[in-house]
């Protein structure tokens, strides 16, 4: 199931500009599927080709120029706030030429806007992330394992995407959906720790201390769990019978559809004014802060299409201490006969006491696909012992592999071993300042540090 949104010159065409819609949506397709690394981000460094002959495997400094492996590193962007919930998310510069109806906050529905006062946000944090490049050989390159960033050249032009397929291995294609040797691709990427020095990141997909009416909900109707005004859930144990069955569900509801209930797609918010028709996803993570006087564990189930999982943890009991945890997919054991269905793929309980939880939101993963309007490849795709097959963690944007094919090892410079990302460390700071902003609005005095 695919939703579809009104595009650019949909929108113009009424009042006769269909050519300066079709060149905004022109500029920001390049835009984003553009060159992923800038300049060297100081002109005393070497350029690239001295970088990769050198023995020694120096790193370089570069610039992120561009969208396409967002949410991981992000390029120039522009930081804007939601009038309605007031939280601050970034958009890529590029692309704010949109019309406003399409600027909508994921979260509630509610308009973005950049004259919301974000003046506190360093104009460096808005140029893009800068990474390190180690310069690598072949017989390095080799050694790389799916899931790892890496630099290339394009024309001579410096990029920078994920392993997806190595030498030797079959991109294959199912339902639009790309696999590696006969695996989703984003499952051999998670069970990978290539992407640790990334961190592989995730989508927002709720917060629910922004959500004056919460996605979350209680399965029974004698439930134990109640949602005060300051936006935590408690639970409160009872016997082991209700324990058993006492589940907190989530139930997503689409805000750019007027909040009907919806499957999660995949939306990227940063991406603003590029539309396409948006895909349901299900591989998905719950993050929370946890206060319990004494041991407990949370259980959280999820509902995928070829399997349910239930993932555990155990939080140890505390009178002052917050325990801040998360789950994911990844986690779960399969389970069978479980709370969770297609339209509440997330279900949660609490095992052995009482708990309050806050800060709690639900995020994805990114999820590989080809685009309706991807030049065909051939699939399954065999890689030779020479290739290397790349995609962008931006996935509607990103111009990779499934555009221009296999990549030579003789274009790989190397690994991308750190990155500077100025812009997420702001964005954590301004979302703490809204946070108390929201909480302070509802009586909250003690904010918790996700950080």
């Amino acid at each position: 199931m695919s939703t579809k949104r009104a595009t650019i010159g949909q929108v113009l065409r009424g009042t006769g500009f269909v050519a300066i819609a079709a060149v905004i949506a022109w500029y920001g397709w390049n835009r984003g599927r553009g060159d992923a690394l800038g300049d060297p981000a100081t002109p005393s460094d070497p350029d690239l080709a001295s970088v990769e002959a050198a023995e020694t495997n120096p790193t370089t400094s570069f610039r992120v120029a561009s969208s396409s492996m967002i949410p991981s590193l992000r390029g120039p962007a522009l930081a804007v706030g939601c009038q309605r919930c007031q939280r601050v998310s970034w958009v890529d510069h590029a692309l704010v030429t949109t019309p406003t109806r399409h600027r909508v906050c994921v979260l509630c529905g509610g308009r973005l806007s950049t004259s919301l006062g974000h003046s506190s946000i360093p104009a460096e944090a808005t140029k893009g992330d800068t990474v390190e490049v180690l310069a690598l050989n072949d017989a390095q390159i080799r050694q790389l394992r799916i899931g790892t960033v890496v630099a290339y050249r394009v024309d001579g032009v410096p990029r920078v995407k994920r392993i997806a397929g190595r030498p030797g291995d079959e991109i294959s294609l199912g339902n639009r959906r790309l696999y590696v040797n006969g695996d989703r691709i984003e499952d051999v990427i998670a069970d990978s720790n290539a992407s640790d020095s990334l961190g592989w990141s995730r989508l927002l997909v709720d917060d629910d201390v922004y959500q004056q009416a919460s996605r979350w909900s209680a399965a029974a109707p004698d439930s134990t769990w109640r949602r005060d005004d300051q936006r935590r859930w408690y639970f409160r144990a009872g016997t082991t019978g209700a324990l058993a069955e006492d589940w907190l569900r989530f139930h997503y509801t689409s805000a750019r559809d007027s909040n009907r209930s919806s499957p999660i797609l995949d939306d990227y918010p940063f991406n603003v004014g590029v539309t396409r028709s948006l895909s349901e996803v299900d591989r998905l993570a719950v993050r929370m802060s946890v206060s319990a006087t004494r041991d407990v564990a949370i259980e959280v189930v999820f509902w995928m299409p070829d399997r349910i999982g239930l993932a555990r943890r155990e939080v140890a009991g505390s009178q002052t201490r917050k325990s801040e945890i998360e789950l994911s997919c990844y986690d779960a054991v399969d389970v069978s006969g479980s709370p969770v269905t297609k339209q509440n793929p997330i279900a949660m309980r609490v095992v052995g006491g009482d708990v309050e939880v806050s800060s709690l939101t639900v995020e994805r993963f990114v999820e590989y696909r080809v685009r309706k309007d991807d030049p065909r490849q051939q699939y399954p795709m065999f890689l030779a012992q020479n290739e290397f097959f790349l995609l962008g963690d931006n996935v509607p944007v990103s111009d990779d592999g499934r555009v221009s094919g296999p990549t030579p090892i003789h274009d790989l410079i190397g690994r991308v071993t750190n990155a500077n990302t100025i812009m997420r460390k702001h964005v954590a700071e301004s979302d703490r300042r809204r946070a108390v902003y929201v909480d302070a609005r509802l009586g909250k005095t003690e904010v918790v540090d996700r950080e």
